[in-house]
């Protein structure tokens, strides 16, 4: 067999070399992993909140149409009919003066 001397610091460095690049896909992929994380957390308090609201939309009253489109749709619209009302509801009484406490639940 022949074998071929390199000089340590050349074995070393490719060494060093790789343990960078592992040590870069590891940071990567942390980061890819916390950013989906963090995605999958805000739809998921996006989906908390809108039901929230639809319990809200039809304590008040507003219930879903059947000509809305299908079950998200039917939800998302009267949602939106409900907040409408709402927002409506508020600027009413501000621009009659009467106090928002009797608007506002909090």
């Amino acid at each position: 067999h022949i074998y071929r001397c390199r000089p340590a610091w050349l074995c070393s460095a490719a060494a060093a070399d790789g343990a960078e690049d592992d040590a870069a896909q590891r940071m990567e992929l942390a980061k890819r992993a916390h950013q989906d994380i963090q995605v999958a957390r805000r739809r998921r308090r996006e989906a908390d909140d809108e039901t929230v609201l639809f319990k809200c939309a039809n304590a008040a009253g507003f219930l879903a149409r059947e000509g809305d489109g299908d079950e998200l749709q039917r939800r998302r619209r009267t949602i939106d009919r409900f907040l409408s009302a709402r927002a409506e509801e508020l600027m009413d009484a501000v621009a009659s003066g009467r106090p928002l406490s009797q608007i506002l639940d909090f």
